[in-house]
């Protein structure tokens, strides 16, 4: 083999793992929508000012972060960093919406 050809193989490779991978993403994020939903339904009971859906919607960017960024070593430590990567980015979503400010809240005038 030549290297042309063995770099063409390579690339074909590379091809093929990254097709697995995607399709592994997006098992993961059809398995785990459920978790969004719920983290989503229990932080509306303590902010009812923001629409469930649009928490539902910044839970997916933060799940998608997650599939993005682990390992996938096992189901229970997959679960368990989507879920704070999750929470955090619907919490970051409802602190950018809130149009009052930090320090007004903090100080109790709203």
């Amino acid at each position: 083999m030549s290297k042309v050809d063995v770099g063409a193989l390579q690339v074909s490779v590379a091809v093929a793992d990254t097709s697995e991978l995607s399709a592994r993403r997006v098992a993961l994020m059809a398995e785990h929508t459920n978790l969004v939903r719920r983290i989503a339904f229990h932080l509306f009971r303590r902010r009812n000012y923001v629409n469930v859906d649009d928490l539902i919607e910044a839970g997916m960017t933060g799940l998608g972060a997650a599939v993005a960024g682990h390992e996938h070593a096992t189901a229970a430590q997959f679960e368990a960093y989507a879920s704070t990567l999750i929470r955090g980015t619907m919490l970051e979503f409802v602190r950018k919406s809130d149009w009052s400010r930090f320090s007004s809240r903090k100080e109790g005038v709203i």
